[in-house]
């Protein structure tokens, strides 16, 4: 008879121990659902337009840049995006359902003459799709990563 009680006291442990320790995450918000850029570039999305991982590679303020980024159309339609700011202007064709690649190793090449920011800093555009454009933020990184020192543009290459 004095076993019965025990087990029930260690029951009721285990329960309360188990529902004390997971409701912790009943309460946070789990961080696999959040939208984020798990890359160096930033992302943005516009009328069923996703652009990706974009980020401009140059060796510094006045320095030639290249746009490196993915644009996604996620609709049937086929869409032009512009994007512009700061010495940039591209204009990017994208068929529908399909994915262009921007760099100088990607499906087209946009290239900034002078770049008006240094690596590490900010650089903000407008994004259109023949709606109202949006504004975000591009970083500017340059050729000190591995990965990266292959996207810097000569001053005297062409687009």
């Amino acid at each position: 008879m004095k076993r019965m009680p025990r087990l029930l006291v260690l029951a009721a442990a285990a329960v309360v121990s188990v529902v004390g320790l997971s409701g912790c995450m009943a309460l946070s918000q789990q961080t696999t659902t959040l939208q984020y850029a798990p890359s160096d570039g930033t992302q943005t999305s516009i009328d069923g337009v996703d652009i990706v991982n974009a980020l401009l590679v140059s060796e510094g303020n006045g320095a030639p840049a290249s746009l490196v980024a993915t644009v996604a159309n996620n609709s049937r339609d086929n869409v032009t995006v512009t994007i512009s700011g700061d010495g940039l202007d591209a204009r990017i064709p994208v068929q529908g359902n399909d994915t262009v690649t921007i760099g100088p190793e990607g499906d087209q090449q946009v290239r900034v003459t002078s770049l008006n920011a240094r690596p590490g800093e900010l650089v903000s555009v407008q994004v259109a799709t023949g709606g109202q454009p949006q504004t975000f933020d591009i970083p500017v990184l340059d050729g000190t990563l591995p990965e990266y020192a292959t996207l810097v543009p000569t001053p005297n290459a062409t687009s």
